[in-house]
């Protein structure tokens, strides 16, 4: 059995009747062509999250379901590489990043201590044959970080 990976069905609308509307129109459209793909929708890992600025009444009580099983609803999701929250203020995504880039920054400060402790760094980029390139990239980060 296969699965459709990064589907996703986008709704908009102002009210719960005209969300109900375009869903079930797109369920009626989606779940055939997934059968006749020899495609399964697995519900346990699909969610829903409605994007506002501010929470409409209706959502706590709107359910999103299909023939499959009901999908859970959530705060945020995680499509094509970037967190998106229902208020699209991209908070999570930028905790995310932040964290990332201090993990590379951690290598990065790991290598400078290695490079420290040979001879000369010179040397060692002008063995390989990339002393003009990395040797000003290299200077500029010991310049960023011996302030």
């Amino acid at each position: 059995m296969l699965y459709a990976d990064d589907t996703s069905l986008l709704c908009p609308a102002a009210i719960e009747e005209q969300v109900r509307e375009n869903f079930d129109h797109d369920q009626k459209l989606l779940l055939p062509w997934l059968k006749s793909n020899l495609l399964h929708l697995n519900t346990n890992k699909c969610t829903a999250v409605v994007y506002a600025y501010k929470t409409p009444r209706w959502t706590p009580s709107f359910t999103v379901a299909t023939n499959q099983g009901d999908v859970n609803w959530v705060h945020q999701v995680w499509y094509l590489g970037l967190i998106l929250d229902q208020k699209l203020i991209w908070k999570s995504h930028s905790v995310y990043l932040q964290g990332k880039l201090r993990k590379i920054e951690l290598y990065f400060l790991s290598f400078k201590k290695i490079l420290q402790q040979q001879t000369s760094m010179k040397i060692v980029f002008s063995s390989v044959g990339i002393n003009s390139v990395m040797g000003l990239y290299i200077g500029a980060f010991q310049n960023t970080h011996n302030r």
